[in-house]
Protein backbone atom coordinates (compact mmCIF):
# COMPACT_ATOMS: atom_id res chain seq x y z
CA UNK A 1 0.00 0.00 0.00
CA UNK A 2 1.31 3.44 -1.13
CA UNK A 3 2.30 5.63 1.60
CA UNK A 4 -0.06 8.79 2.00
CA UNK A 5 1.69 12.16 0.54
CA UNK A 6 2.53 14.57 2.93
CA UNK A 7 2.14 17.97 2.45
CA UNK A 8 5.46 20.36 2.33
CA UNK A 9 6.04 23.02 5.14
CA UNK A 10 4.03 26.29 4.38
CA UNK A 11 1.08 24.92 3.09
CA UNK A 12 -2.61 24.36 3.91
CA UNK A 13 -6.08 23.55 2.79
CA UNK A 14 -8.54 25.68 2.87
CA UNK A 15 -11.60 24.02 3.89
CA UNK A 16 -14.26 25.99 1.93
CA UNK A 17 -12.75 26.00 -1.45
CA UNK A 18 -10.64 22.63 -1.03
CA UNK A 19 -7.64 24.11 -2.76
CA UNK A 20 -3.83 24.79 -1.22
CA UNK A 21 -2.45 28.09 -0.09
CA UNK A 22 0.75 28.47 0.18
CA UNK A 23 1.56 30.29 3.99
CA UNK A 24 4.79 31.88 5.83
CA UNK A 25 5.28 33.90 8.53
CA UNK A 26 8.09 36.89 8.59
CA UNK A 27 10.44 37.17 11.62
CA UNK A 28 9.45 40.28 13.17
CA UNK A 29 13.56 41.01 12.64
CA UNK A 30 13.68 41.23 9.05
CA UNK A 31 9.97 42.51 8.15
CA UNK A 32 10.78 45.90 7.25
CA UNK A 33 14.21 44.67 5.14
CA UNK A 34 12.11 42.38 2.86
CA UNK A 35 11.34 44.98 0.03
CA UNK A 36 10.75 42.50 -2.75
CA UNK A 37 9.97 39.10 -3.65
CA UNK A 38 8.82 37.49 -6.82
CA UNK A 39 5.08 36.38 -7.44
CA UNK A 40 4.25 39.01 -3.59
CA UNK A 41 2.73 42.27 -4.05
CA UNK A 42 5.79 44.83 -2.58
CA UNK A 43 4.67 45.74 0.38
CA UNK A 44 6.99 46.41 3.49
CA UNK A 45 6.72 45.76 7.16
CA UNK A 46 3.74 42.65 6.25
CA UNK A 47 3.58 39.92 9.22
CA UNK A 48 2.73 37.04 7.05
CA UNK A 49 3.12 35.76 3.17
CA UNK A 50 0.09 34.36 1.66
CA UNK A 51 -0.58 33.01 -2.10
CA UNK A 52 -3.21 30.81 -3.36
CA UNK A 53 -1.97 27.87 -5.06
CA UNK A 54 -5.04 26.89 -7.01
CA UNK A 55 -5.07 23.36 -6.87
CA UNK A 56 -6.85 20.38 -4.76
CA UNK A 57 -3.89 18.17 -5.92
CA UNK A 58 -1.30 17.09 -3.04
CA UNK A 59 1.44 16.88 -5.78
CA UNK A 60 0.82 20.29 -8.00
CA UNK A 61 0.28 21.92 -4.66
CA UNK A 62 3.86 20.25 -3.22
CA UNK A 63 5.42 21.50 -6.68
CA UNK A 64 4.06 24.97 -6.76
CA UNK A 65 4.95 25.57 -2.89
CA UNK A 66 8.67 24.84 -3.04
CA UNK A 67 9.43 27.34 -6.10
CA UNK A 68 7.34 29.76 -3.89
CA UNK A 69 9.36 29.20 -1.11
CA UNK A 70 13.19 28.85 -2.42
CA UNK A 71 11.75 32.61 -3.96
CA UNK A 72 11.05 33.30 0.01
CA UNK A 73 14.08 31.99 1.66
CA UNK A 74 16.30 33.94 -0.64
CA UNK A 75 14.33 37.22 -0.13
CA UNK A 76 14.79 36.04 3.99
CA UNK A 77 18.69 35.50 4.14
CA UNK A 78 18.84 38.93 1.86
CA UNK A 79 16.97 40.53 5.04
CA UNK A 80 19.15 38.98 7.63
CA UNK A 81 22.27 40.20 6.12
CA UNK A 82 20.68 43.68 5.85
CA UNK A 83 19.45 43.43 9.21
CA UNK A 84 22.73 42.18 11.03
CA UNK A 85 25.11 43.68 8.24
CA UNK A 86 29.23 43.66 9.34
CA UNK A 87 30.59 45.53 11.42
CA UNK A 88 32.69 48.76 9.54
CA UNK A 89 34.86 50.93 10.78
CA UNK A 90 32.75 54.30 10.81
CA UNK A 91 35.64 56.52 12.01
CA UNK A 92 35.00 58.82 14.80
CA UNK A 93 31.38 59.69 16.24
CA UNK A 94 30.34 63.32 15.48
CA UNK A 95 30.11 65.44 18.63
CA UNK A 96 26.48 65.54 19.89
CA UNK A 97 25.38 69.20 18.45
CA UNK A 98 21.41 70.91 18.82
CA UNK A 99 19.91 71.75 15.63
CA UNK A 100 17.04 73.67 15.29
CA UNK A 101 14.01 72.36 12.88
CA UNK A 102 14.96 76.03 11.04
CA UNK A 103 18.09 74.86 9.98
CA UNK A 104 17.50 71.59 8.85
CA UNK A 105 14.94 73.28 6.31
CA UNK A 106 17.76 75.62 5.30
CA UNK A 107 19.93 73.04 5.02
CA UNK A 108 17.70 71.35 2.91
CA UNK A 109 16.68 74.15 0.58
CA UNK A 110 20.06 75.09 -0.06
CA UNK A 111 20.91 71.67 -1.26
CA UNK A 112 18.00 71.37 -3.12
CA UNK A 113 18.89 74.81 -4.83
CA UNK A 114 22.23 73.89 -5.26
CA UNK A 115 21.28 70.69 -6.94
CA UNK A 116 18.96 72.69 -9.38
CA UNK A 117 21.35 75.61 -10.22
CA UNK A 118 24.18 72.87 -11.08
CA UNK A 119 22.05 71.14 -13.57
CA UNK A 120 21.03 74.66 -14.91
CA UNK A 121 24.88 75.55 -15.34
CA UNK A 122 24.76 71.69 -17.36
CA UNK A 123 22.07 72.68 -19.57
CA UNK A 124 23.18 75.93 -20.00
CA UNK A 125 26.95 73.99 -21.53
CA UNK A 126 25.32 71.09 -22.95
CA UNK A 127 26.82 69.04 -20.86
CA UNK A 128 24.74 65.73 -19.93
CA UNK A 129 24.11 65.03 -15.96
CA UNK A 130 25.79 62.57 -13.87
CA UNK A 131 24.50 63.14 -10.81
CA UNK A 132 22.68 60.72 -8.73
CA UNK A 133 20.39 62.84 -7.53
CA UNK A 134 18.80 63.09 -11.24
CA UNK A 135 20.31 60.41 -13.44
CA UNK A 136 21.01 58.06 -10.68
CA UNK A 137 17.42 57.81 -8.95
CA UNK A 138 16.11 58.25 -13.13
CA UNK A 139 17.71 54.53 -13.69
CA UNK A 140 16.35 53.09 -10.46
CA UNK A 141 13.22 51.28 -11.24
CA UNK A 142 10.02 53.56 -9.62
CA UNK A 143 12.60 55.60 -8.18
CA UNK A 144 10.88 58.88 -8.03
CA UNK A 145 7.22 57.11 -6.89
CA UNK A 146 9.45 55.76 -3.94
CA UNK A 147 10.86 58.93 -3.01
CA UNK A 148 7.19 60.15 -2.84
CA UNK A 149 6.35 57.15 -1.12
CA UNK A 150 9.22 57.53 1.57
CA UNK A 151 7.87 61.05 2.21
CA UNK A 152 3.86 60.85 2.20
CA UNK A 153 4.07 57.95 4.40
CA UNK A 154 7.09 57.95 6.37
CA UNK A 155 5.84 54.96 9.19
CA UNK A 156 3.82 52.93 7.12
CA UNK A 157 6.99 52.95 4.32
CA UNK A 158 9.43 51.46 6.45
CA UNK A 159 12.59 49.93 4.60
CA UNK A 160 11.25 51.31 0.79
CA UNK A 161 14.21 53.25 1.09
CA UNK A 162 16.35 50.53 0.84
CA UNK A 163 15.43 49.93 -2.90
CA UNK A 164 17.06 53.24 -4.02
CA UNK A 165 21.05 52.68 -4.30
CA UNK A 166 23.09 54.37 -1.18
CA UNK A 167 19.82 56.35 -0.02
CA UNK A 168 21.34 56.63 3.02
CA UNK A 169 25.15 57.54 2.05
CA UNK A 170 23.68 60.23 -0.57
CA UNK A 171 21.44 61.73 2.66
CA UNK A 172 24.38 62.36 5.08
CA UNK A 173 26.54 63.80 1.62
CA UNK A 174 23.48 66.49 0.95
CA UNK A 175 24.02 67.13 4.71
CA UNK A 176 27.71 67.37 4.48
CA UNK A 177 27.15 70.14 1.55
CA UNK A 178 25.56 72.23 3.90
CA UNK A 179 27.91 71.52 6.75
CA UNK A 180 25.65 69.56 9.16
CA UNK A 181 27.32 66.63 9.93
CA UNK A 182 25.77 63.39 10.48
CA UNK A 183 27.32 60.03 11.27
CA UNK A 184 26.29 57.14 9.30
CA UNK A 185 24.58 55.06 11.51
CA UNK A 186 23.28 58.00 13.79
CA UNK A 187 19.79 57.15 14.96
CA UNK A 188 18.95 60.52 13.85
CA UNK A 189 18.89 59.06 9.95
CA UNK A 190 15.51 57.79 10.08
CA UNK A 191 13.90 60.98 11.49
CA UNK A 192 15.24 62.77 8.63
CA UNK A 193 14.99 60.22 5.58
CA UNK A 194 11.37 61.28 5.05
CA UNK A 195 11.96 65.17 4.79
CA UNK A 196 15.42 64.20 2.46
CA UNK A 197 13.13 62.25 0.46
CA UNK A 198 10.65 64.99 0.01
CA UNK A 199 13.15 67.63 -1.06
CA UNK A 200 14.57 64.80 -3.33
CA UNK A 201 11.45 64.57 -4.82
CA UNK A 202 10.49 67.79 -5.48
CA UNK A 203 14.00 68.72 -6.77
CA UNK A 204 13.73 65.91 -9.15
CA UNK A 205 10.24 67.13 -10.27
CA UNK A 206 11.56 70.69 -11.08
CA UNK A 207 14.56 69.12 -13.07
CA UNK A 208 12.32 66.92 -15.26
CA UNK A 209 10.33 70.50 -15.79
CA UNK A 210 13.23 71.82 -16.70
CA UNK A 211 14.26 69.23 -19.39
CA UNK A 212 11.21 69.33 -21.13
CA UNK A 213 11.08 73.14 -20.97
CA UNK A 214 14.88 74.25 -21.44
CA UNK A 215 13.76 77.83 -21.29
CA UNK A 216 12.66 77.71 -17.91
CA UNK A 217 16.27 77.61 -16.86
CA UNK A 218 15.85 81.62 -17.25
CA UNK A 219 13.49 81.29 -14.75
CA UNK A 220 14.27 82.46 -10.76
CA UNK A 221 12.27 80.40 -8.53
CA UNK A 222 12.75 79.01 -5.28
CA UNK A 223 10.28 76.76 -5.61
CA UNK A 224 8.28 75.06 -2.53
CA UNK A 225 10.85 74.39 0.17
CA UNK A 226 10.59 71.98 2.77
CA UNK A 227 8.05 72.80 5.75
CA UNK A 228 9.38 71.75 9.01
CA UNK A 229 8.69 73.08 12.38
CA UNK A 230 8.67 72.10 15.86
CA UNK A 231 10.51 71.35 18.55
CA UNK A 232 14.37 71.35 19.02
CA UNK A 233 16.21 68.15 17.62
CA UNK A 234 19.57 66.94 18.73
CA UNK A 235 21.74 65.26 15.84
CA UNK A 236 24.34 63.09 17.21
CA UNK A 237 25.21 59.03 17.28
CA UNK A 238 24.45 58.55 20.94
CA UNK A 239 21.01 61.02 20.19
CA UNK A 240 17.51 59.46 19.33
CA UNK A 241 15.20 62.29 18.13
CA UNK A 242 11.63 63.04 17.93
CA UNK A 243 9.64 63.32 14.85
CA UNK A 244 9.35 66.51 13.18
CA UNK A 245 5.61 67.89 13.67
CA UNK A 246 3.89 70.64 11.27
CA UNK A 247 0.90 70.67 13.32
CA UNK A 248 -1.40 73.67 13.98
CA UNK A 249 -1.45 75.78 17.19
CA UNK A 250 -3.72 74.78 19.60
CA UNK A 251 -7.18 77.07 18.91
CA UNK A 252 -6.28 77.54 15.30
CA UNK A 253 -8.72 75.91 12.57
CA UNK A 254 -7.40 74.95 9.23
CA UNK A 255 -9.61 74.55 5.98
CA UNK A 256 -10.53 70.79 5.26
CA UNK A 257 -9.39 71.65 1.66
CA UNK A 258 -6.46 74.14 2.72
CA UNK A 259 -4.11 71.74 1.43
CA UNK A 260 -5.80 70.45 -1.96
CA UNK A 261 -3.45 71.87 -4.63
CA UNK A 262 -0.73 70.73 -3.24
CA UNK A 263 -2.19 67.04 -2.52
CA UNK A 264 -3.75 67.03 -6.43
CA UNK A 265 -0.15 68.22 -7.92
CA UNK A 266 1.77 66.05 -6.33
CA UNK A 267 -0.13 63.17 -6.98
CA UNK A 268 -0.42 64.01 -10.82
CA UNK A 269 3.27 64.79 -11.04
CA UNK A 270 3.78 60.97 -9.47
CA UNK A 271 2.00 59.23 -11.48
CA UNK A 272 -0.24 57.92 -9.02
CA UNK A 273 -3.48 59.50 -10.34
CA UNK A 274 -4.22 60.92 -13.67
CA UNK A 275 -5.46 64.82 -13.81
CA UNK A 276 -9.38 63.64 -14.28
CA UNK A 277 -9.19 61.59 -11.50
CA UNK A 278 -7.08 63.94 -9.25
CA UNK A 279 -9.60 66.93 -10.34
CA UNK A 280 -12.90 64.25 -9.66
CA UNK A 281 -11.73 63.43 -6.13
CA UNK A 282 -10.61 67.40 -5.71
CA UNK A 283 -14.55 68.09 -6.17
CA UNK A 284 -15.59 65.42 -4.22
CA UNK A 285 -13.36 66.66 -1.21
CA UNK A 286 -14.71 70.23 -1.85
CA UNK A 287 -17.99 69.28 -1.31
CA UNK A 288 -17.52 67.03 1.64
CA UNK A 289 -15.68 69.89 2.91
CA UNK A 290 -19.30 72.20 2.28
CA UNK A 291 -20.85 69.62 3.58
CA UNK A 292 -19.35 69.76 7.28
CA UNK A 293 -20.11 73.40 7.73
CA UNK A 294 -17.78 74.89 10.40
CA UNK A 295 -15.82 71.48 10.50
CA UNK A 296 -11.89 72.10 10.51
CA UNK A 297 -8.89 69.34 10.25
CA UNK A 298 -8.45 69.57 13.59
CA UNK A 299 -12.31 68.59 14.20
CA UNK A 300 -13.40 66.50 11.56
CA UNK A 301 -14.46 63.25 12.88
CA UNK A 302 -15.10 59.61 12.04
CA UNK A 303 -18.58 60.43 12.83
CA UNK A 304 -18.86 63.76 10.67
CA UNK A 305 -17.65 61.91 7.51
CA UNK A 306 -20.58 58.72 8.24
CA UNK A 307 -23.05 61.02 9.02
CA UNK A 308 -21.86 62.73 5.51
CA UNK A 309 -21.59 59.00 3.91
CA UNK A 310 -25.13 57.98 5.27
CA UNK A 311 -26.72 61.05 3.92
CA UNK A 312 -25.81 60.41 0.15
CA UNK A 313 -27.13 57.07 0.58
CA UNK A 314 -30.63 57.47 2.06
CA UNK A 315 -31.75 60.81 0.77
CA UNK A 316 -34.62 60.83 -0.85
CA UNK A 317 -33.69 62.93 -3.85
CA UNK A 318 -31.48 60.47 -6.28
CA UNK A 319 -29.64 58.66 -3.41
CA UNK A 320 -26.16 57.27 -4.22
CA UNK A 321 -25.43 53.63 -4.80
CA UNK A 322 -22.78 52.53 -2.36
CA UNK A 323 -20.32 51.84 -4.77
CA UNK A 324 -20.20 55.39 -5.62
CA UNK A 325 -19.53 56.67 -2.05
CA UNK A 326 -17.27 54.08 -1.47
CA UNK A 327 -15.74 55.63 -4.13
CA UNK A 328 -15.59 59.27 -2.77
CA UNK A 329 -14.36 58.44 0.71
CA UNK A 330 -11.92 56.70 -1.63
CA UNK A 331 -10.51 59.99 -2.60
CA UNK A 332 -11.14 61.59 0.92
CA UNK A 333 -9.09 58.86 2.43
CA UNK A 334 -6.39 59.30 0.08
CA UNK A 335 -6.12 63.01 0.86
CA UNK A 336 -6.09 62.38 4.80
CA UNK A 337 -2.91 60.12 4.00
CA UNK A 338 -0.81 62.82 2.05
CA UNK A 339 -1.98 65.43 4.86
CA UNK A 340 -0.86 62.52 8.26
CA UNK A 341 2.47 61.70 5.64
CA UNK A 342 3.37 65.21 6.27
CA UNK A 343 2.25 65.18 9.88
CA UNK A 344 -0.48 68.21 9.56
CA UNK A 345 -3.45 66.18 10.86
CA UNK A 346 -2.97 64.01 13.99
CA UNK A 347 -2.99 59.97 13.18
CA UNK A 348 -6.91 59.53 13.54
CA UNK A 349 -8.38 56.73 11.49
CA UNK A 350 -11.65 58.34 10.48
CA UNK A 351 -12.24 56.48 7.17
CA UNK A 352 -12.09 53.31 8.79
CA UNK A 353 -14.83 51.14 9.80
CA UNK A 354 -17.65 53.01 9.00
CA UNK A 355 -20.69 50.43 8.94
CA UNK A 356 -22.48 52.65 6.46
CA UNK A 357 -25.94 51.54 5.39
CA UNK A 358 -26.10 49.71 2.26
CA UNK A 359 -29.59 50.45 1.42
CA UNK A 360 -29.38 50.77 -1.96
CA UNK A 361 -26.96 47.73 -3.41
CA UNK A 362 -26.99 47.34 -6.90
CA UNK A 363 -28.78 43.94 -8.51
CA UNK A 364 -27.17 41.90 -11.23
CA UNK A 365 -30.20 43.11 -13.57
CA UNK A 366 -28.62 46.58 -12.43
CA UNK A 367 -25.14 46.11 -13.71
CA UNK A 368 -23.92 46.78 -17.50
CA UNK A 369 -24.95 43.94 -20.00
CA UNK A 370 -22.93 42.86 -22.80
CA UNK A 371 -24.81 43.45 -26.14
CA UNK A 372 -26.66 40.32 -28.20
CA UNK A 373 -24.02 39.57 -31.31
CA UNK A 374 -26.58 40.49 -33.50
CA UNK A 375 -27.17 44.17 -31.86
CA UNK A 376 -23.28 45.11 -32.58
CA UNK A 377 -23.77 44.76 -37.02
CA UNK A 378 -27.07 47.06 -35.94
CA UNK A 379 -24.43 49.77 -34.49
CA UNK A 380 -22.39 50.08 -37.06
CA UNK A 381 -25.30 50.05 -39.95
CA UNK A 382 -27.03 52.96 -37.79
CA UNK A 383 -23.27 54.83 -37.63
CA UNK A 384 -23.17 54.69 -41.44
CA UNK A 385 -26.81 55.64 -42.37
CA UNK A 386 -25.75 58.85 -40.48
CA UNK A 387 -22.28 58.86 -42.27
CA UNK A 388 -20.15 58.63 -38.91
CA UNK A 389 -17.45 56.45 -40.99
CA UNK A 390 -15.28 57.00 -37.55
CA UNK A 391 -17.99 55.52 -35.13
CA UNK A 392 -18.74 52.81 -37.48
CA UNK A 393 -15.06 52.35 -37.46
CA UNK A 394 -14.52 52.23 -34.25
CA UNK A 395 -17.62 50.38 -33.13
CA UNK A 396 -15.96 47.11 -35.58
CA UNK A 397 -12.84 47.57 -34.66
CA UNK A 398 -14.37 46.66 -30.67
CA UNK A 399 -15.87 43.67 -32.13
CA UNK A 400 -12.88 42.43 -33.50
CA UNK A 401 -10.65 42.63 -30.56
CA UNK A 402 -12.64 43.25 -27.47
CA UNK A 403 -10.60 46.84 -26.77
CA UNK A 404 -11.19 49.39 -24.48
CA UNK A 405 -12.51 52.77 -26.31
CA UNK A 406 -9.59 54.63 -25.03
CA UNK A 407 -7.03 52.48 -25.72
CA UNK A 408 -8.64 51.98 -29.19
CA UNK A 409 -8.85 55.67 -29.69
CA UNK A 410 -4.60 55.85 -28.83
CA UNK A 411 -4.00 53.14 -31.26
CA UNK A 412 -0.77 55.04 -33.52
CA UNK A 413 0.57 54.02 -37.36
CA UNK A 414 3.14 52.76 -35.96
CA UNK A 415 1.44 50.22 -33.69
CA UNK A 416 0.49 47.70 -36.64
CA UNK A 417 3.41 45.38 -36.36
CA UNK A 418 4.45 41.68 -37.22
CA UNK A 419 4.03 39.51 -34.32
CA UNK A 420 5.26 35.60 -34.90
CA UNK A 421 4.61 36.45 -38.31
CA UNK A 422 0.78 38.03 -38.22
CA UNK A 423 -0.04 41.21 -38.48
CA UNK A 424 -1.36 42.66 -35.03
CA UNK A 425 -1.97 45.61 -33.11
CA UNK A 426 -0.01 46.83 -30.02
CA UNK A 427 -1.70 48.49 -27.29
CA UNK A 428 1.18 49.92 -25.09
CA UNK A 429 -1.13 51.14 -22.53
CA UNK A 430 -4.65 50.49 -20.57
CA UNK A 431 -5.95 50.26 -17.34
CA UNK A 432 -3.64 47.93 -15.97
CA UNK A 433 -0.30 46.65 -16.54
CA UNK A 434 -1.82 43.44 -18.02
CA UNK A 435 -3.43 45.32 -20.46
CA UNK A 436 0.09 45.87 -22.35
CA UNK A 437 -0.76 43.12 -25.20
CA UNK A 438 -0.28 42.58 -28.53
CA UNK A 439 -3.41 41.57 -30.71
CA UNK A 440 -3.82 39.85 -33.77
CA UNK A 441 -5.52 41.94 -37.20
CA UNK A 442 -8.65 39.79 -37.29
CA UNK A 443 -8.58 38.81 -41.17
CA UNK A 444 -12.18 40.82 -41.71
CA UNK A 445 -10.70 43.64 -40.60
CA UNK A 446 -7.60 43.38 -42.48
CA UNK A 447 -8.83 45.71 -45.17
CA UNK A 448 -10.65 48.21 -43.11
CA UNK A 449 -6.74 48.79 -41.49
CA UNK A 450 -5.68 49.52 -44.67
CA UNK A 451 -8.24 52.12 -45.66
CA UNK A 452 -8.18 54.17 -42.19
CA UNK A 453 -4.35 53.85 -42.87
CA UNK A 454 -4.51 55.42 -46.29
CA UNK A 455 -7.05 57.49 -45.29
CA UNK A 456 -4.63 59.50 -42.56
CA UNK A 457 -1.43 58.74 -44.18
CA UNK A 458 1.27 56.61 -42.94
CA UNK A 459 2.97 59.56 -41.25
CA UNK A 460 -0.13 61.12 -39.72
CA UNK A 461 0.28 59.09 -36.09
CA UNK A 462 -2.73 58.29 -35.29
CA UNK A 463 -4.81 55.79 -36.53
CA UNK A 464 -8.11 57.57 -35.94
CA UNK A 465 -8.18 61.51 -36.71
CA UNK A 466 -10.53 62.24 -33.66
CA UNK A 467 -9.60 66.30 -34.00
CA UNK A 468 -8.61 68.00 -30.87
CA UNK A 469 -8.14 66.46 -27.56
CA UNK A 470 -10.89 67.13 -24.40
CA UNK A 471 -8.66 69.33 -21.10
CA UNK A 472 -7.24 65.64 -19.77
CA UNK A 473 -5.70 64.92 -23.02
CA UNK A 474 -8.18 62.00 -23.46
CA UNK A 475 -9.52 61.10 -27.33
CA UNK A 476 -12.36 58.85 -26.53
CA UNK A 477 -14.84 61.22 -24.79
CA UNK A 478 -16.52 63.12 -27.76
CA UNK A 479 -16.62 59.53 -29.70
CA UNK A 480 -17.70 57.76 -26.70
CA UNK A 481 -20.99 60.99 -26.53
CA UNK A 482 -21.50 60.22 -30.30
CA UNK A 483 -22.36 56.49 -29.29
CA UNK A 484 -24.22 57.40 -26.18
CA UNK A 485 -26.37 59.01 -28.53
CA UNK A 486 -26.58 56.62 -31.23
CA UNK A 487 -27.44 53.95 -29.22
CA UNK A 488 -30.11 56.31 -27.47
CA UNK A 489 -32.02 56.98 -30.54
CA UNK A 490 -31.80 52.63 -31.46
CA UNK A 491 -34.02 52.67 -28.16
CA UNK A 492 -30.87 51.15 -26.45
CA UNK A 493 -31.18 51.58 -22.19
CA UNK A 494 -28.29 52.72 -19.50
CA UNK A 495 -27.16 49.23 -18.98
CA UNK A 496 -25.61 48.71 -22.34
CA UNK A 497 -22.69 51.11 -23.19
CA UNK A 498 -19.80 51.20 -25.81
CA UNK A 499 -17.63 49.29 -22.80
CA UNK A 500 -20.85 46.11 -23.53
CA UNK A 501 -18.86 45.21 -26.96
CA UNK A 502 -15.79 43.88 -24.28
CA UNK A 503 -18.51 41.94 -22.46
CA UNK A 504 -19.86 41.09 -25.81
CA UNK A 505 -16.30 39.54 -27.36
CA UNK A 506 -15.43 37.94 -23.57
CA UNK A 507 -19.19 36.14 -23.54
CA UNK A 508 -18.28 34.95 -27.52
CA UNK A 509 -14.59 33.69 -26.41
CA UNK A 510 -16.37 31.53 -24.00
CA UNK A 511 -19.18 30.26 -25.38
CA UNK A 512 -16.70 28.91 -28.32
CA UNK A 513 -14.58 27.39 -25.62
CA UNK A 514 -11.67 29.45 -26.31
CA UNK A 515 -9.06 28.85 -22.92
CA UNK A 516 -9.47 31.57 -20.39
CA UNK A 517 -5.47 32.32 -20.81
CA UNK A 518 -5.45 32.64 -24.33
CA UNK A 519 -8.81 35.00 -23.83
CA UNK A 520 -7.23 37.44 -21.38
CA UNK A 521 -4.23 37.79 -23.29
CA UNK A 522 -6.12 39.15 -26.33
CA UNK A 523 -8.74 41.10 -23.88
CA UNK A 524 -5.74 42.07 -21.48
CA UNK A 525 -7.16 40.57 -18.37
CA UNK A 526 -5.14 39.92 -15.60
CA UNK A 527 -5.04 35.94 -14.50
CA UNK A 528 -4.78 35.64 -11.04
CA UNK A 529 -4.56 31.76 -10.62
CA UNK A 530 -0.96 30.65 -9.71
CA UNK A 531 -0.04 28.28 -12.94
CA UNK A 532 -1.47 31.17 -14.87
CA UNK A 533 -0.75 34.57 -13.39
CA UNK A 534 2.77 33.89 -12.08
CA UNK A 535 4.50 31.39 -14.59
CA UNK A 536 2.65 31.45 -17.80
CA UNK A 537 4.13 33.06 -20.86
CA UNK A 538 1.97 35.09 -23.53
CA UNK A 539 -0.35 33.25 -25.71
CA UNK A 540 1.09 33.01 -28.98
CA UNK A 541 -0.09 35.01 -31.75
CA UNK A 542 -1.30 31.73 -34.26
CA UNK A 543 -3.56 30.64 -30.81
CA UNK A 544 -4.71 34.36 -30.33
CA UNK A 545 -5.53 34.49 -34.17
CA UNK A 546 -6.74 31.25 -34.12
CA UNK A 547 -9.14 31.64 -31.00
CA UNK A 548 -10.33 34.79 -32.70
CA UNK A 549 -11.41 33.47 -36.11
CA UNK A 550 -13.55 30.83 -34.30
CA UNK A 551 -14.94 33.24 -31.61
CA UNK A 552 -15.90 36.09 -32.94
CA UNK A 553 -18.46 35.46 -35.62
CA UNK A 554 -21.20 37.81 -35.68
CA UNK A 555 -22.84 36.35 -39.00
CA UNK A 556 -23.88 39.31 -40.58
CA UNK A 557 -22.03 39.27 -43.64
CA UNK A 558 -22.38 42.97 -44.83
CA UNK A 559 -21.12 43.39 -41.12
CA UNK A 560 -18.27 40.94 -41.19
CA UNK A 561 -16.96 41.62 -44.84
CA UNK A 562 -16.84 45.24 -44.67
CA UNK A 563 -13.95 47.34 -46.00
Amino acid sequence: MAAKMKLGPHIRKIRKSGTFEYRRAVPERIRQFITEIEGFETKVGRKELTKSLGTRNQREANALASVIDANVQSAFDAAEIKANPPAANVGPKVPVRTLTPAEIQKALANWRKSLIDERKSEILNGIDSNSPYYEGINSVFDGPYNLKQISDYPSSQIGLYLKIPDFDHLLVSAFAAAKLLMDANSPAIPQVRPLFARAWFLAYSELEQMASTPNSIWHSDDGEEVALTGPVLKVAAAETISPVKDTPKPGTTTPIDKFLSDWKKERVASGEMKQRQADMYGRQIKNFATSCGGLSLETVSKRSVRDWATNMLTRTNSPLKITTVRSRIAGLRNYWKYLQGRELVEDRAIFDKLDLPNTNRATRSEERQAWNSEDIPMLWKKAKEKQDTVLADIIRLAAFTGGRIESLTNIKIEHIKIEGGIRSIYIPKDKNYSGERTIPIHPNLELQIDRMIEAVGAESGFLFNLGANNQYAERSPAISKRFGRLKKQMGFGSKLVFHSIRKTAATMFDRAGVSEKVAADILGHKISTMTYGLYAAGSSAPDKLQAMKAALDYKDRSFMDAV
